[in-house]
């Protein structure tokens, strides 16, 4: 379900143009999987907030109206607890790349 759902996050904000690369890569004691998209990437400003709570980046607002900001503050609860890590890099206007780091 968590991947799932940034999945259908990389698919809502990347145009249809657009391409989504997923990967899993075996890192010894961790499995790192990488969601890349070309899509409308996240302000630099902003990226700090992305996995708040209620938090939406101000140009997804503009594609999706709808939405509760709640999907990656979840992504990165049910990661945590089980003793992963989440984060993202990103460029506004030139996609975002959402990095998942799990224990094996």
């Amino acid at each position: 379900e968590t991947i799932v759902n940034i999945l259908a996050n990389a698919v809502k904000y990347t145009p249809c143009n657009g391409k989504i690369d997923i990967s899993v890569n075996d890192k010894g004691n961790t499995i790192l999987i990488r969601i890349k998209d070309t899509g409308i990437g996240i302000p630099a400003d902003e990226l700090p907030k992305i996995f708040e709570e209620f938090f939406r980046a101000s140009n997804a607002k503009e594609v999706e109206k709808d939405g509760t900001g709640l999907g990656l503050s979840i992504a990165k609860q049910v990661i945590e607890r089980h003793k992963g890590k989440i984060w993202v890099e990103s460029e506004k206007g030139k996609g975002s790349t959402f990095n998942i780091e799990l224990p094996k």
